[in-house]
């Protein structure tokens, strides 16, 4: 995906350059004849240009997403983090002005190949000249559509690359439980790391393999414990990871004695979880667990076995048992799939 040309005077210089080259060597092999050789360069002109702006315009859109094909997780993150109709609205400027210029291609070349050999050659030049100034004038009108299509090219490809067929786990929790630490703890990724509320505004993904299954970890925004219609893009971003791509949920809970949600918070929030994503699977993961605030720790814990849900420590040995576990998930997955 990508436009290839950085705004509308890119395109154009490009355009007659490209065809002023190829002009030259038609207008080389057009004998010596005055007329013949004006007439073929002035025609290999209009042509070159015309067609070279017809093909990166027609390209442009085909290869621009179509929204309406995405698996339904980019989908949601996509309605999330763009204005869809504006880049609809810019997709259709560029498919009205390919349209124009192959309208407008046709009607001077008539023209041109109209001139008679008695009247002026500089007739024949004419018509070109006037294509170019009106071609130039519907391209430069796209500028306005194309930034608005290359903001949009570069809000998606900040989407995370989600491999389908990958066992996927989902880091889940408030803002600054330390999902991200958590991300590079079992991944071995380097995300920004900082110690302030929605530090994380997209999906970040790391990988590693186990029990000879690649398993998939993504980091998300962190949610608050409020109704899904109140979410913001983050928290959204958030949710659409938890119900289109995990395969199983890992809620991460600060229980540190500076932890900024207590266990009724934490409790509240993964009740809504359970509810919202019912059939997912969930690990806890307590997190923060060298400063640690036991009746905080405890709680959490006693949640977890309420919830039936398996519940990790943060310590030296969580990187190698929480991976096992997502191992032993992953290839129990992956045997579903093949019985099916």
């Amino acid at each position: 995906m990508s436009l290839n040309f950085s705004g509308s005077q890119q395109l154009l210089d490009i355009a007659l350059r490209s065809a002023k080259k190829k002009s030259l060597q038609a207008k080389a092999g057009a004998g010596f004849d005055k007329f013949r050789q004006v007439r073929v360069e002035e025609d290999s002109m209009l042509r070159e240009s015309a067609d070279f702006l017809i093909e990166r315009l027609h390209q442009a859109v085909k290869e621009f997403p179509d929204f309406s094909r995405l698996n339904p997780f980019i989908k949601e993150l996509a309605e999330s983090s763009l204005d869809l109709a504006a880049l609809k609205k810019a997709l259709a400027h560029l498919s009205e002005s390919e349209r124009l210029i192959k309208k407008i291609k046709y009607e001077h070349l008539k023209k041109l190949h109209s001139v008679e050999r008695m009247q002026k050659w500089q007739l024949v030049s004419l018509e070109r000249k006037k294509f170019i100034g009106r071609a130039a004038s519907i391209v430069r009108k796209l500028q306005p559509s194309i930034e608005v299509l290359k903001a949009g090219e570069r809000t998606m490809r900040q989407f995370p690359k989600i491999s389908e067929e990958c066992f996927t786990g989902v880091l889940a929790g408030f803002p600054n439980a330390g999902k991200t630490t958590m991300l590079k703890r079992l991944t071995g990724s380097e995300p920004l790391i900082a110690h302030y509320a929605f530090t994380t505004k997209t999906i970040k993904q790391g990988f590693f393999e186990e029990e000879f299954c690649k398993v998939q970890v993504l980091d998300t925004p962190g949610l608050l414990d409020r109704l899904p219609e109140e979410r913001n893009p983050a928290e959204k971003k958030a949710a659409s990871a938890l119900r289109h791509a995990a395969s199983l949920v890992l809620f991460i809970a600060d229980v540190s004695k500076n932890a900024a949600y207590d266990a009724e918070d934490n409790g509240s929030l993964l009740e809504k979880l359970l509810k919202e994503f019912e059939g997912k699977k969930f690990f806890m993961i307590l997190n923060k667990c060298d400063s640690p605030n036991n009746e905080l720790k405890e709680r959490m814990l006693e949640k977890a076995r309420e919830k039936g849900i398996k519940a990790f420590e943060e310590g030296n040995g969580i990187k190698s048992s929480l991976r096992q576990e997502l191992g032993k998930e992953a290839m129990e997955n992956l045997k579903k799939r093949i019985a099916v």
